[in-house]
C-alpha cells in the first residue's frame, strides 16, 4: 500500500501552496486486497480540515486506488509560513497503517488598492547574505541591520533590500495587475564590480527584466504587468560576475490589486 497527497497546481514547478483543497491517494500496490481501510488527513493546531468526498473502503485489490477530496481552511490572520500536512491510511490484514507528509506553504492575499511589498507578506525569500530586508536596504547576516533605501542620493522609506543573488515571492491570488518600483544597486555599495539584474517572474514566466545596472549608474523605473498570476517573484541576479557589491534594492515596490 501507498499514500500521497495532490494539490493543485498554480504552474508548473510551482510550489505547493493552501488555497483550498487538496486530494490524498491510497493505493494497493500489494500482492493481496486491502480490507476495511480508512484515510484520515491532519494539519497543524487551529486548521480546519474536512473530507468532501469518501474516506473509507471496503476492499481495495492490487492496482486500485482511492481519492479523497479535503479541503483546508486556515484562520484568517494566520502569518505565511510553512505547514505540515500529514495523510495516515489504515486496513486490514494487520491491522496496517501507512503515511505521508507534505509541506506546504501558507499564504495570504495582497489588500485591495496599492501596497507596499515593503509591508506585505511574503511566501518565500533567499538571499545572498544574511535576510531580504524590509523598508531598508541590505545589512550584514543579521535582521534589522540595513541602512535606509538610498539610490543616486534619493532616499526611500519603503521597498525591499537584497544582496545578489535573490528572491522574494508573493501570492497575489490573480487579483493584481501591476508591480511598480525604483531600482538599482544601493549607495552603500562601494564596489567597482556591482553589477545586477532585476527580473519579474508571473507564475513561472519572465515578464520583466531590466539590462545590466552597474555602480554609478542611475535607478530605472520598472513596471511589469502581472495581470491574473497568482505567484510572483521579484528576482536580481549577480549579472554573471559574482555578487562583490550587488547591494540592490527594489525600492517604493508596490502591486495594484482589487
Amino acid at each position: 500500500m501507498h499514500t500521497s497527497i495532490e494539490y493543485p497546481a498554480l504552474f508548473a514547478d510551482a510550489p505547493p501552496l493552501v488555497e483550498a483543497s487538496v486530494t490524498t491517494v491510497t493505493g494497493n500496490d500489494g500482492a493481496q486486497p486491502a480490507r476495511d481501510g480508512s484515510v484520515e488527513l491532519t494539519g497543524p493546531a487551529g486548521r480546519t480540515v474536512r473530507a468532501t468526498s469518501p474516506t473509507g473502503f471496503g476492499r481495495l485489490d492490487d492496482g486500485h486506488e482511492l481519492s479523497t477530496r479535503w479541503s483546508v481552511t486556515v484562520p484568517e490572520g494566520t502569518p505565511t509560513g510553512n505547514d505540515t500536512l500529514h495523510v495516515g491510511a489504515g486496513y486490514e490484514p494487520g491491522p496496517t497503517t501507512v503515511g505521508y507528509d507534505l509541506t506546504v506553504s501558507v499564504v495570504a492575499e495582497q489588500p485591495a488598492g496599492v501596497s507596499s511589498l515593503g509591508d506585505d507578506q511574503w511566501v518565500a525569500t533567499s538571499n545572498g547574505s544574511g535576510p531580504v530586508e524590509r523598508n531598508t536596504g541590505n545589512g550584514g547576516n543579521a535582521a534589522v541591520d540595513g541602512q535606509p533605501i538610498t539610490l543616486n542620493g534619493q532616499t526611500f522609506a519603503k521597498g525591499l533590500g537584497t544582496l545578489a543573488p535573490s528572491e522574494v515571492s508573493y501570492y497575489l491570488g490573480g487579483k493584481c495587475s501591476t508591480l511598480e518600483s525604483t531600482v538599482g544597486l544601493d549607495d552603500l555599495t562601494t564596489s567597482l564590480s556591482g553589477s545586477v539584474t532585476f527580473q519579474v517572474w508571473a507564475d513561472g514566466k519572465l515578464v520583466k527584466e531590466t539590462p545590466v545596472i552597474t555602480r554609478g549608474e542611475p535607478p530605472q523605473q520598472l513596471t511589469a504587468d502581472v495581470t491574473g498570476a497568482s505567484l510572483l517573484k521579484l528576482v536580481v541576479t549577480d549579472a554573471g560576475d559574482a555578487n562583490i557589491g550587488d547591494l540592490a534594492d527594489w525600492a517604493d515596490a508596490e502591486v495594484t490589486c482589487v
